[in-house]
C-alpha cells in the first residue's frame, strides 16, 4: 500500500510539474510580446530623436532666413528714410537724424527678438530631444528585462519539465511497471 501511495504521489507531482511548466512557458511568450513592444517602443522614441535633430536644423536655418530679411527691411527703411530727407531739402541732421536713429534701434530690436526667439526655440528642441532619449533608454532598459524574465521563464519551464519526467520514472518505478 506504501508502494502505491508514493507512486500516486509521484504522479500528482509530476501532473503539477508538468502544469508549471507549460504555465512557464506560456509566460515565456508573454514576455517575449512584451520584449517586442518595447522594442518597438524604443525604435520609435529613436526616430523622434532624429526627427528632432532635423527640427532643430530647420530652425536654425529659419533663424537665420529672418534675421536676413529683417536686416534688409531696415536697410530699405533707413534708405527710405534718408531719401526722404533728401527730397524734402533737409540734411541728415537734428529731427531726421533722430528719425534714422530711431529707425536703426527698432530695427535692432527686432533683430535680437529673432535671435531670442530661435535661440528659446532651438533649446526646447534640445530638451524634447533629451526626452526622447531617456524614452528610448527606458524602453530598451524595459525590454531587456522582459527578455531575461521569458528566459528565466522557459529554464524553469524546462526544468519543471525534467522534474515530471523524473517524477514520472519513479511513480512508474513504484507501481513495477519497469
Amino acid at each position: 500500500m506504501a508502494n502505491i501511495d508514493t507512486g500516486l504521489s509521484d504522479v500528482s507531482s509530476a501532473i503539477s510539474d508538468f502544469g508549471g511548466a507549460a504555465g512557464a512557458l506560456l509566460s515565456a511568450g508573454g514576455y517575449d510580446a512584451e520584449a517586442a513592444a518595447y522594442g518597438k517602443a524604443a525604435d520609435i522614441a529613436g526616430q523622434n530623436v532624429g526627427l528632432e535633430g532635423q527640427i532643430i536644423n530647420i530652425e536654425k536655418a529659419s533663424t537665420s532666413i529672418q534675421k536676413a530679411q529683417t536686416a534688409r527691411q531696415i536697410y530699405q527703411s533707413i534708405g527710405g528714410t534718408r531719401a526722404d530727407i533728401g527730397a524734402a531739402g533737409l540734411q541728415e541732421a537734428g529731427s531726421g537724424l533722430d528719425v534714422i536713429r530711431s529707425s536703426e534701434q527698432q530695427g535692432a530690436l527686432q533683430e535680437q527678438l529673432i535671435t531670442t526667439q530661435g535661440a528659446l526655440n532651438v533649446q526646447q528642441g534640445q530638451i524634447q530631444t533629451n526626452v526622447f532619449q531617456q524614452e528610448q533608454e527606458a524602453y530598451v532598459g524595459e525590454q531587456k528585462a522582459a527578455e531575461a524574465a521569458a528566459a528565466a521563464s522557459r529554464a524553469k519551464g524546462g526544468s519543471d519539465i525534467l522534474g515530471g519526467v523524473i517524477k514520472g520514472i519513479g511513480a512508474a518505478l513504484s507501481f513495477g511497471l519497469f
